[in-house]
């Protein structure tokens, strides 16, 4: 059933030679919509270029089959093309989000035209496989039908005008009896002989482009080339039978556009993944780093704890001797040579202090903790010295006691 707008009226073509009629190769400002529903029929409305603002999205009340018209409509009773109802053209709110994935694909570019599915795109591995099957088997067919309607109107229009140039003879052969002559109408021919041919050849480009829909929504990115070329094959097609094109070029475009983007992302994964590698080396390479300097700070633990012992062991040693100040006066010449001893071992510690002074400001950098330690270290060292000079400032002091107490017995 063919549908058409009542503020359009359906241009005539000429049908003759079998070639498409000269309005169709013009450049013209009317361009045509292509409308698919569920009723597998190709519709043409000539419409004058629309934006997106003087169009709307409008659905049948009864079986929910959406459609794009100008708004010219809002408020018009429309005969839906798949329930054979009617209904009133509301915008639509909220619509299938199989033509939102439609628009957002192709559609979008192209305003013109709408093509409304009803395909659900949730299904199993098995079904999408079926469904891969159904396509190519459904665009086997439809270049088959394709074919064979097109050697059919070739023949038929070779057919038309071996019979009108038959006319024409008997026309100018019978001048004297014009009741025997018949009028050539090819005007009325076109519209009535070849309207049977038009719905073949709609039905025909209907399942091409259905045919690479379908294709198109179960494609994945290795698919790419297959799809243009079967997208150009339908293209070529369509611009050989003169009828405009309904949105596949636009479509095209965009998928060359989204190959080139998926190179660009595999080169600058490639980029990236040489980047990480890099990035490893490093890492590994500062691992092995952190590990000698793990093994540096180890052995400089070792010897502050070494360091401390000694310290701790000279302070219990000075602790000892204040302990024992009663007994000074009894053993000087013992304890002045244990003082001589003691200060050897105190220049021996000043001077492994220095050297490991020294080492620490070398590794002062690296080990702020070992710093921390050796300044500890130091601090309690001088502590150690200072309670040393007192006892020496005690120990004389005692020394002169006991003189002035010998010089006074």
């Amino acid at each position: 059933m063919k549908c058409y707008n009542k503020r359009h009226k359906r241009p005539k073509t000429r049908s003759s030679g079998g070639r498409p009629p000269k309005s169709l190769n013009r450049p013209s400002h009317e361009t045509p919509t292509v409308v698919i529903g569920d009723d597998e029929q190709l519709q043409e409305q000539p419409q004058k270029p629309k934006t997106g603002a003087s169009v709307f999205w409008t659905k049948c009340d009864d079986c929910n089959v959406a459609y794009l018209y100008n708004r010219t409509m809002l408020g018009e009773r429309i005969h839906c093309r798949h329930c054979l109802k009617s209904f009133i053209a509301v915008e639509a709110t909220s619509l299938s989000p199989h033509i939102d994935k439609y628009i957002r694909l192709g559609s979008a570019t192209s305003p013109h035209h709408g093509i409304v599915t009803g395909i659900d795109s949730a299904s199993s591995p098995h079904q999408q496989r079926d469904k891969q099957d159904q396509n190519c088997s459904t665009h086997s067919m439809a270049f088959v039908k394709f074919e064979s309607v097109n050697r059919e109107r070739k023949k038929a229009c070779n057919e038309r005008e071996q019979e009108n140039m038959n006319e024409k003879d008997t026309v100018v052969a019978g001048a004297e009896s014009p009741s025997t002559s018949v009028p050539v109408t090819t005007n009325s021919l076109a519209d009535s002989d070849f309207s049977g041919d038009n719905s073949l050849f709609r039905q025909g480009i209907w399942l091409l482009i259905r045919g690479f829909k379908d294709k198109l929504q179960s494609a994945d990115v290795k698919q790419l080339d297959d799809l243009l070329l079967c997208g150009g094959m339908i293209l070529r097609t369509i611009s050989d039978l003169g009828l405009p094109d309904p949105g596949i070029g636009v479509l095209l475009e965009n998928l060359k556009l989204q190959a080139a983007e998926i190179i660009k992302h595999c080169s600058d994964i490639s980029c990236l993944k040489e980047v990480h590698v890099s990035c490893a080396d490093k890492v590994n390479r500062s691992c092995l780093q952190l590990s000698d300097m793990q093994v540096s700070m180890a052995s400089l633990g070792e010897q502050v704890v070494g360091l401390t012992e000694s310290i701790s062991r000279t302070r219990k040693s000075w602790f000892e001797l204040i302990a024992k100040e009663e007994a000074i006066r009894k053993t000087r010449i013992k304890v002045d040579g244990d003082l001589a001893c003691k200060e050897k071992q105190l220049l021996a510690c000043q001077k492994s202090i220095a050297e490991a002074t020294d080492a620490w400001k070398e590794m002062e950098e690296r080990h702020s903790k070992t710093k921390e330690l050796m300044a500890k270290a130091q601090k309690d060292l001088q502590s150690a010295i200072e309670m040393l000079t007192e006892s020496e400032a005690k120990w004389k002091r005692l020394c002169e006691e006991a003189v002035k107490e010998e010089a006074l017995l």
